[in-house]
């Protein structure tokens, strides 16, 4: 049976959508987004970027990288070293369709665009981390491409910094309505930026949809546990369906004169096995009557402790394939 690093996968764009590819190493989102810049050559199938075809196995079309206006923005910024900011952003505006002053003007707008004017004369290694990366956005955006690919554009930034160029660089995105596909393993990258998202496994996209569709009603137990954890249930008639720890709801047990007389489809009495304090939130581990294991995320001021007796309440399941 022969292997492939992407195989049958279709999908289609709207002008200003991100779309985010999301998955672990090996799941062949690199590969996909090399294959529409042009990088690598499909063995089947067609590519087509504003109703013009890029690849066509069939007619033995391929356009080159070049001739596809798309911008490339990958994980090492790639900034010349020994180019100025000016040099660096303008580096890909073809002498054939802008001249001196025409460059001047579109690297200037650029600046103004990534909020950092005046920036012209200096040099990567003056910039901070953040800075660079909104150059190399800069440069990408500058021959104002079609289609904009960024490949895990964020993997070399500390965490701190990470939440606040992401902020900055979907605001850029919005302003010029580009056209974007990240790819990337990292859920938040996905969460912030993209309008909807693929989820990638062995090739193949699992499930394409907007991320709280996503998150609400994954279709395979992959999809779902990339949101978070999920808790499984067992009814009545043995049909399982699933839940998430942040869905279920503590009730004031306090406040039911016989909890176990109060239980009904949608509700628990669990006796509290394990608690773990964050702060501003708890981690439960209880069991019912029919030592079924339930897990509760919840911010609350209520005091527990172990032994203690719930009343919970599912408010929201859903299946899987």
């Amino acid at each position: 049976m022969e292997s492939y690093a992407v195989n049958d996968i279709s999908f289609s764009l709207k002008k200003g959508e991100t779309l985010a590819l999301l998955g672990e190493s090996g799941s062949g989102k690199t590969t996909l987004l090399r294959m529409i810049a042009g990088l690598e050559k499909p063995s089947e199938g067609s590519i087509t970027l504003q109703n013009k075809l890029v690849f066509n196995n069939t007619d033995s079309i391929f356009v080159k990288p070049e001739k596809r206006n798309v911008g490339l923005f990958f994980q090492h910024y790639a900034l010349f070293p020994h180019l100025t900011v000016f040099e660096n952003i303008a580096y890909g505006l073809s002498s054939k369709l802008y001249n001196k002053s025409q460059k001047k003007e579109q690297v200037s707008e650029m600046l103004a665009l990534i909020e950092l004017p005046n920036y012209e004369k200096r040099f990567p290694h003056e910039l901070s981390g953040g800075q660079q990366q909104r150059i190399a956005l800069a440069r990408a955006l500058a021959p104002k491409p079609e289609l904009l690919l960024l490949d895990e554009p964020f993997s070399n930034l500390d965490e701190q910094l990470k939440g606040e160029v992401r902020q900055q660089i979907k605001a850029i995105l919005e302003k010029t309505q580009t056209t974007t596909i990240l790819v990337t393993h990292d859920l938040q990258d996905a969460l912030s930026l993209a309008d909807s998202l693929a989820v990638m496994r062995n090739g193949k996209i699992e499930q394409l949809d907007n991320p709280q569709k996503l998150y609400q009603n994954p279709n395979t137990e992959y999809v779902a546990t990339l949101f978070g954890e999920i808790q499984e249930i067992i009814n009545s008639d043995n049909k399982k369906t699933y839940t998430r720890p942040e869905w279920i709801e503590i009730i004031d047990i306090d406040t039911i004169e016989n909890p176990k007389n109060q239980s009904n489809s949608d509700t628990e009495i669990i006796k509290i096995e394990k608690i773990d304090f964050y702060g501003n939130s708890y981690k439960i581990i209880g069991t019912n009557e029919s030592n079924q294991t339930f897990r509760i995320h919840t911010n609350t001021y209520q005091e527990f402790r172990k032994g203690d007796e719930l009343q919970i309440k599912i408010k929201k399941t859903f299946s899987l394939d």
